[in-house]
């Protein structure tokens, strides 16, 4: 009975914890869980090396089971019991029980260093079983969990230590001199891989916002690799999109953000390495996968500059050359908002997600997303395609909406603020191509793109 229950739980934490991995604060250490189905026992560490060795040798990773200060005055200790079934490790906060357990035949793990550290407000509970040789003790800051295995049987339901909420990380950009690397993709173009491009750092500086879009964004997803970012750009091919991404082989910067959410910018111009044109792309720092990151993006029309922001920190700034294009079949709204014009300058916003390769699949949850700077030729995010939906190789945009403000204007005249788009599927993009690689615009790429007229002044 305890070893079905204990099935249960672990699926049960699989889904309470989540599967996805998160990055904490400087400050803050996550605590990754795995299991072994074989003998019942949890394990838990701070190292990203030691759960993947861990996770490679068979047990099952589980996802972050708390978060804990990278320093403090209460260290935990990990001790392992050779001579049980299976083995069996043990966790505490007393030195003095770790030593007495060593001089009783276990063996100190981490050369009896600390294994992770004690701090916060949020209690993580201890059970004991005393019918396992192996997993004979569980630690979860999940009350509905501790309180399940005492009703099952386990015993000595106490407070072994406390954990801290998890802290939203606030973007450091370290700014470095302009280097780039050229980047050959063979029979498309080449692009340019670029280290923190920062062309004015003073926010004050940037002048009037032309045109902006916010969003918050909480990315998830499988396989290779994929992205979540929004977009400006003109009607002829240039456009600059800022947001997050995973690549499990990422080569920006050296190989050092394989297998590591980052935020990513991507400057393209004449339609890009898809269509003969160049690409700059450029890696900001850490960015969650996960957990919600505010990410904003604004267009300088008086300095053709284009900035990036990330949870309200500035994380660069670039040059473009947009070409305003004028438009006859896509009516705007006059500056006064009195009536339509057909002869403003066009320009397009968009949320976008996309996958590396066929079979991988992505979440990308844009949520709260506003618009600054512009009327908007179209009274929603259009979803049909041809008229504003990618939705290419199955991965899809889809659960949009939006609430308008009226202020006395015609309902085909209002302007979308706070809009939802959900782009989310498995690729199904054919073998041997991947996001760099497949010719032509449609790449596999879902998402919501409207025009956005900059009024006549």
């Amino acid at each position: 009975m305890k070893k079905v229950l204990l099935s249960f739980l672990t699926i049960m934490t699989i889904l309470m914890i989540g599967g996805v991995k998160v990055s904490a604060d400087s400050t803050q250490s996550e605590i990754y869980r795995l299991y072994n189905k074989n003998t019942g026992e949890h394990f838990y560490t701070s190292s990203a090396f030691e759960r993947d060795s861990v996770s490679k040798s068979g047990w099952s990773y589980e996802g972050v089971g708390w978060v804990s200060p990278k320093k403090s005055a209460t260290p935990i200790y990990r001790v392992f019991n050779p001579n049980a079934r299976g083995g069996d490790h043990y966790y505490t906060k007393s030195n003095y029980e770790a030593t007495q357990l060593v001089k009783k035949g276990w063996k100190w793990d981490n050369n009896a260093q600390p294994v992770f550290y004690s701090g916060g407000n949020i209690p993580v509970y201890v059970a004991f079983n005393p019918n396992a040789s192996s997993g004979s003790h569980n630690f979860t800051k999940n009350s509905n969990e501790q309180n399940s295995l005492l009703k099952s049987g386990w015993e000595y339901g106490a407070v072994a230590w406390t954990s801290e909420t998890w802290i939203t990380p606030k973007p450091q950009p370290s700014w470095k001199p302009g280097v780039s690397r050229f980047y050959t993709i063979p029979g498309i173009a080449h692009t340019v891989f670029g280290d923190n491009i920062m062309e004015e750092a003073d926010v004050n500086k940037l002048g009037p916002v032309t045109l902006k879009v916010d969003a918050d964004l909480d990315l998830t997803g499988s396989g290779r690799g994929y992205h979540g970012k929004l977009m400006i750009g003109d009607m002829g091919g240039d456009n600059v999109s800022f947001g997050i991404q995973y690549d499990a082989k990422s080569g920006l910067d050296d190989g050092q953000w394989a297998g590591k959410g980052l935020y990513l910018s991507e400057n393209v111009a004449d339609g890009g390495v898809h269509e003969g044109g160049n690409a700059l792309y450029v890696a900001y720092g850490s960015a969650p996968i996960g957990k919600t990151a505010h990410l904003s993006l604004a267009y300088y029309q008086s300095r053709q500059l284009v900035a990036f922001f990330a949870n309200g920190v500035l994380m660069g700034s670039q040059k473009v050359n947009f070409k305003e294009t004028k438009s006859t079949t896509n009516a705007i709204l006059n500056s006064d908002r009195t009536g339509l014009t057909e002869t403003n300058a066009l320009y397009m916003l968009s949320a976008q997600g996309a996958t590396a390769f066929g079979g991988d699949s992505i979440n990308a949850a844009f949520t709260n997303i506003t618009t600054e700077g512009a009327p908007l030729g179209y009274e929603n995010w259009i979803d049909s395609p041809g008229n504003g939906a990618l939705n290419w190789w199955n991965i899809l945009a889809k659960d949009y909406s939006s609430i308008h403000q009226s202020n006395g204007i015609a309902g085909s005249q209002m302007i979308p603020t706070q809009a939802r788009v959900t782009v989310k599927g498995t690729s199904s993009l054919p073998a041997g191509y991947d996001w760099d690689s497949f010719p032509g615009a449609k790449q596999p790429t879902g998402g919501i793109q409207i025009p956005a007229g900059i009024p006549i002044r």
